[in-house]
C-alpha cells in the first residue's frame, strides 16, 4: 500500500499526524490518518532504539483493539527515502476531538443540552470497557489503562459517534519497561488522585477521568486552570470538587449522585468498572424518558463543527506552498511487508506488529506530553543533517520557482 501525505493535522511532544490517502491499484483510493514519530527523537542515536520500540509498542497495543468506539490501526509503515521514520496507520475520523468541540460550544455562547453530554459519555465508557476487558491469546486479561482520557484523546465524528484514540501511555500487565522515578503519566488536568500522586492505577483511574469530561460538558467549562502549577497537582491529588449543581442547577440530583460517584477521591468507592459507570447513565436516561441517539447528538454539535472549519480555515490560509512541497518530498511511506528486516532497518532488534507476539506497551511518551516538567538526564538533541537537508531543499524549491517565473514573463 502506498500513501500520499496531504496536510499535517496535529503535532505533541513525541509525535505529529498528518491527513494522507491510502493509494492501491485499480484506482482505489481512502483518507487515513498516520501518526510518525518526530524525526528529532530518531535522529538522537543514543535514544533511537528506546523511542522506536515505544513507538511500535503502541502500534502492537493499538492493533489488539477493534471496536467501534476505538480508533483503528490499519498498518505499519516505514519512509522509502528514510528508514528511520516509522509510521502508523490509523482510521482517518471526520470530525472533532472533544476539546475543539467544547472551545467551540463555549465560544458559539451555548451549551450541549445535558442528556446529550450524557451519551457522549456512555459511549467513551464503552469504548474503555472493551479496552479494559480485552484479553490476550492465551485469554489472559491485559488489564490496559489508558491513562490520558481528555479531551483532545476523544474524537466526536460529523455523525455523532465517540472514538477514543491515542494509546501512547497506556499500560498492561505485560508492561516491561518500568516509569521512570518522579514522573507523571498523562495530563494534570484529567488524572485521578492516585495518579497525581503517582501510585499503581487501575480502570479507576480512566473512570476518574471519563467523569471529569462529563463534569465539563455539564458545567460547559474546565474543571482547573490550564497552568499546570504545583497548586494545580495539590487539588488534583485531593479531588475537592465543587458540586455541579451550584455551577448548573439543571442537572438533576440523580446525575449528580452518578457524577460524584465517578468522581469519588477513594478508588474503592468509585465506580469499579466503566459498564456500571456506563449502566447508570443509561438508566438515568431511561427513567427520565430523555431520547437520545447519535443524530441528535451530531445536530446539537453542528455550531461546535462550525467553530472547528473557521479554524481550519485559518490554518490553511497559513501554509506555506513550498514548505507542502518539501513535505511531499520527505514523506514517501511504504508499508513494512513480513519479509522486511526491521532490525536492519534501525539497527536494533525491534519487532513488527504481530497479535501473537508479546506486548512490551508503550510508557515513555507521556514523559515528553505531560503538563508537569520532567527532567531527563540527557536533553534530546536534534539533528544538524536534518536541518541542513531542509534547507537545501527550500533553496532547490526557490531556484525552480525564480526559474518558473522568468520564463513565464519572456
Amino acid at each position: 500500500m502506498d500513501y500520499k501525505i496531504i496536510k499535517k493535522l496535529a503535532a505533541g511532544g513525541f509525535a505529529e499526524v498528518f491527513l494522507a490517502t491510502a493509494e492501491a491499484a485499480e484506482g482505489f483510493s481512502k483518507f487515513v490518518a498516520i501518526k510518525r514519530i518526530l524525526p528529532n527523537l530518531t535522529n538522537d542515536d543514543e535514544n533511537k532504539e528506546t523511542f522506536v520500540k515505544m513507538f511500535l509498542d503502541e502500534a502492537r497495543l493499538w492493533a489488539r483493539l477493534n471496536h467501534n468506539n476505538i480508533v483503528q490501526v490499519f498498518d505499519l509503515g516505514t519512509g522509502i527515502d528514510n528508514n528511520d521514520s516509522f509510521f502508523i496507520v490509523m482510521e482517518y475520523v471526520d470530525g472533532a476531538n472533544l476539546e475543539l468541540i467544547m472551545k467551540g460550544v463555549r465560544k458559539k455562547g451555548y451549551q450541549i443540552p445535558i442528556h446529550h453530554s450524557v451519551f457522549i459519555i456512555m459511549q467513551t465508557l464503552e469504548g474503555l470497557y472493551y479496552a479494559h476487558t480485552r484479553k490476550d491469546n492465551d485469554n489472559q486479561p491485559l488489564n490496559v489503562v489508558h491513562r490520558d482520557i481528555s479531551p483532545p484523546n476523544i474524537i466526536m465524528t460529523s455523525d455523532g459517534h465517540v472514538k477514543i484514540t491515542d494509546f501512547g501511555l497506556a499500560k498492561a500487565t505485560t508492561q516491561l519497561e518500568k516509569t521512570s522515578p518522579n514522573s507523571l503519566k498523562g495530563k494534570i488536568d484529567y488524572m485521578s488522585p492516585e495518579q497525581a500522586k503517582g501510585e499503581t492505577v487501575d480502570q479507576r483511574t480512566d473512570i476518574f477521568a471519563t467523569g471529569i469530561l462529563l463534569y465539563e460538558l455539564l458545567s460547559n467549562k474546565k474543571l482547573y486552570s490550564n497552568k499546570a502549577t504545583r497548586e494545580t497537582l495539590d487539588i488534583v491529588q485531593k479531588a475537592d470538587i465543587k458540586s455541579i449543581r451550584e455551577i448548573n442547577p439543571n442537572v438533576q440530583p440523580e446525575l449528580e449522585v452518578i457524577l460524584k460517584k465517578a468522581l469519588a477521591p477513594n478508588a474503592k468507592n468509585r465506580y469499579q468498572t466503566a459498564l456500571e459507570f456506563q449502566n447508570d447513565l443509561a438508566i438515568y436516561i431511561f427513567k427520565n424518558n430523555l431520547k437520545v441517539i447519535t443524530h441528535d447528538v451530531s445536530q446539537s454539535l453542528i455550531q461546535a463543527f462550525t467553530y472547528k472549519k473557521e479554524i481550519d480555515k485559518v490554518k490553511q490560509n497559513k501554509e506555506d506552498m513550498i514548505d507542502q512541497l518539501i513535505m511531499n518530498a520527505l514523506f514517501k511511506i511504504k508499508t513494512i511487508q513480513e519479509g522486511d528486516n526491521v532490525k536492519d532497518i534501525i539497527a536494533s532488534n525491534i519487532e513488527l506488529i504481530d497479535a501473537d507476539k508479546p506486548l512490551n506497551i508503550f510508557t515513555e511518551e507521556d514523559e515528553l506530553k505531560q503538563s508537569a516538567s520532567i527532567q531527563f538526564d540527557k536533553p534530546v538533541g536534534k539533528s544538524n543533517s536534518s536541518n541542513l537537508l531542509i534547507i537545501l531543499l527550500l533553496l532547490v524549491f526557490v531556484v525552480i520557482a525564480i526559474v518558473a517565473l522568468v520564463l513565464y514573463l519572456k
